[in-house]
């Protein structure tokens, strides 16, 4: 019943960007907007700019636009996956169990 879901952790793990209002909750490596999934809202980007960012992407013959504030997709990609790996997994979480443990 949180703001994340099973489906949200599913596409940090396989590399699928995907756009999300700016989430509250956190992993123990924080969940960051506009570097591991869009942002629509909240932090330093709005829908507009994310929009018109995107609208730019699929025009033909057009270069994908990137910037600080809204990165390659690839890379959002390649951040989620990053992310997943060092909070999702089972060897993650046993680690994160075992720091806990020992504090």
């Amino acid at each position: 019943m949180g703001e994340l879901c099973h489906r949200d952790i599913e596409y940090l793990g396989i590399g699928i960007p995907f756009f999300r209002k700016t989430f509250k909750c956190n992993f123990a490596n924080k969940l960051e907007p506009n570097k591991h999934y869009y942002s629509i809202g909240g932090d330093k980007v709005g829908i507009d700019k994310t929009m018109e960012h995107f609208c730019k992407i699929f025009e033909p013959n057009e270069q994908i636009p990137v910037t600080e504030e809204l990165p390659n997709y690839k890379k959002i990609a390649e951040n989620g996956i990053e992310l997943y790996e060092k909070n999702c997994t089972r060897s993650a979480s046993l680690k994160y169990l075992a720091d806990i443990l020992e504090r």
